[in-house]
């Protein structure tokens, strides 16, 4: 049985020292973005004859490698949302990406569509949609790079549902 063992570091430190892996030795790369080491996803395995250039990139079927650090935002509004008010408001500390997998939950479901906003700076990025009689949402928008000193809000309906109530948000995104 091969037994392996994993060294971890920067591609521009790989690239520079560019050593000859041993035989089953991993060489994970890793990146540092805003004071936060994750890994990137790549990795190289070694052979005891080639260098870390001449390695192909190497990921086994099924293998998991976390790419980016999870940065996510959750409010809750307890009770039925008036018109136009501010669920979540957040100034970013850091750059990062929001993404589009939100998820939202009313424990009392609305009795029409329901569309609240996810805006950075004031400028709409995705409607966040309780339809009819529906409990979570559905995200209709795209995803967005944030930088550090970006507000994001998610705002209730100029006009809202008499019932929905009780409304929670996880806005999805990662360091990057």
């Amino acid at each position: 049985m091969a037994d392996f063992f994993i060294i971890r570091d920067t591609a521009a430190n790989f690239a520079f020292n560019n050593p000859t892996l041993l035989l089953n030795q991993i060489a994970v790369e890793t990146d540092v973005r805003n004071g936060v080491e994750y890994d990137t996803g790549k990795a190289k395995l070694g052979d005891d004859v080639h260098t870390y250039a001449q390695l192909p990139y190497w990921n086994p079927s099924g293998a998991i490698f976390i790419t980016a650090v999870p940065y996510d935002l959750a409010a809750y509004y307890a009770g039925a949302p008036t018109a136009s008010v501010v669920i979540l408001q957040f100034v970013a500390n850091r750059a990062y990406e929001m993404g589009t997998a939100h998820r939202g939950y009313a424990a009392i479901a609305a009795t029409a569509q329901t569309d609240f906003v996810l805006a950075v700076n004031g400028v709409a990025k995705a409607t966040l949609r309780f339809a009819a009689a529906a409990q979570t949402i559905t995200v209709i928008g795209a995803g967005a790079a944030i930088a550090a000193g970006d507000i994001v809000t998610v705002t209730a309906p100029a006009s809202p549902d008499a019932t929905l109530a009780d409304v929670s948000f996880t806005i999805a995104g990662h360091c990057v």
